[in-house]
């Protein structure tokens, strides 16, 4: 009897421990939650319960534009006062980063990581009164995506006129299309195209001063194997200024690292305060995208073709099954001769895209599926950077990803 008692004992008090461990890892989870949450929802009294009043937080952050890391310290009343003041305009997206990482509980301790909006936080916890609290905290802002990283490099490149390290940011057959506005900012754009090849001569054959061009504020979405970086932009030649814009890049994640597939950029000398666009929702532009699966469906290669700019470029990233890629780049009048002959019923269609409109340029981009005889084939992203014309939008350069494996649950449930 003493065996069995002794057993039960045991038995009952590691079941304990398990539930003081589960219960005091969600408390820990729940001060980072309140922590993060206090900012977003300027409810300061949630900083006040989640953190000790000698916190001491350090980190670093970076300045617009720049890339060097400086230091930065905060105490307790200045987070308070943060939490008040920080989202008091409500910018802070409603889907904004907001996770809690748990790397270690003790009995009195514990260690966790937070990603938010403004960085990464690394927070050391300790058991006050019964009460998790954040006792100390290093952060810094958001590392740079290797994405951003090549759009940066590039900048440096045209500084330093280097034609080979320009092209060597681009895929082999990758591609640049400048949307020139008048220069009294009224009127339709007009459209150059050149190769990455033709630009690297371009740029270094230059005779002016260092082109210097900066885009401080980078939207980066990332897809997998691609990634569409976005941003307004400044150009001067040497001191002296010469437009802005909007830049929109396309780009392909390759062994090499990641690399420019195509570009989109307008020109602007007039409402060069304009900082950037929002997300239109149902727009013209995304009517056109939609119009494009339509005629797919519909299998009308002309009218596919009519759609699209002249030089637009599509550049598909294709993965088999086994899960090798390749890359393929196709003019409108390549990609329209899918579609020439009728073997089967085809229907693409994209969902919870995003839609910007930047003057005389858009941006489409989101998950697609796509299906055969109504049943799902493959999965994957679409980009597609639209012109404004005359006629109306026009599709130019753009990338998708093919990916038969990619699907997610929630994709396959979509269809059935």
């Amino acid at each position: 009897m003493k065996t069995i008692f002794a057993a039960f004992l045991a038995v009952f008090s590691l079941f304990a421990a398990s539930n003081a461990q589960t219960a005091d890892e969600e408390a820990v989870k729940q001060a980072g939650l309140d922590y993060i949450e206090s900012i977003y929802n300027v409810n300061p009294a949630l900083a006040e319960r989640s953190v000790h009043p000698e916190l001491v937080k350090r980190g670093f952050f970076t300045k617009k534009g720049e890339n060097v890391y400086l230091p930065h310290s905060m105490t307790f009343s200045e987070l308070i006062n943060v939490a008040k003041t920080y989202n008091k305009n409500g910018s802070i997206a409603k889907d904004a980063p907001k996770k809690v990482e748990i790397f270690e509980v003790s009995d009195q301790t514990a260690s966790a990581k937070v990603t938010a909006v403004w960085g990464i936080d690394y927070l050391h916890l300790a058991k006050y009164e019964g009460k998790w609290k954040i006792i100390n905290i290093l952060w810094q802002s958001p590392p740079k995506h290797p994405a951003a990283a090549t759009v940066d490099r590039l900048f440096d490149a045209m500084k330093a006129k280097d034609a080979d390290a320009i092209r060597e940011l681009f895929l082999p057959n990758g591609q640049l299309t400048a949307v020139d506005k008048p220069k009294t900012g009224e009127g339709l754009s007009t459209f150059r195209n050149f190769s990455a090849d033709t630009f690297a001569k371009m740029i270094a054959g230059s005779s002016a001063g260092e082109l210097i061009e900066k885009m401080p504020e980078k939207d980066v979405r990332v897809y997998g194997d691609a990634a569409v970086v976005t941003g307004r932009y400044t150009f001067n030649v040497g001191e002296k200024f010469s437009h802005c814009g909007t830049n929109a890049f396309h780009l392909i994640k390759t062994g090499a690292g990641w690399k420019i597939a195509n570009g989109t950029s307008t020109l602007e000398t007039a409402k060069c305060d304009f900082k950037f666009a929002v997300e239109t929702g149902q727009t013209e532009a995304l009517s056109t995208v939609k119009e494009l699966f339509l005629l797919m469906t519909a299998h009308k290669p002309a009218e596919i073709i009519a759609l699209h700019m002249p030089e637009s470029q599509l550049t598909a990233v294709i993965k088999d099954r086994e899960g090798k890629s390749r890359i393929e780049n196709l003019s409108r009048e390549a990609f329209s001769k899918f579609f020439e002959t009728k073997r089967a019923e085809i229907s693409e269609k994209m969902y919870d895209e995003k839609s910007y409109i930047f003057g005389d340029m858009a941006i489409v981009d989101g998950r697609y599926l796509f299906t055969v005889d109504g049943k799902l084939q493959h999965c994957g992203m679409n980009s597609f950077h639209l012109l404004r014309t005359a006629q109306g939008w026009k599709l130019g350069n753009s990338i998708s990803t093919i990916e038969p494996n990619g699907c997610t649950e929630a994709e396959k449930a979509m269809i059935k």
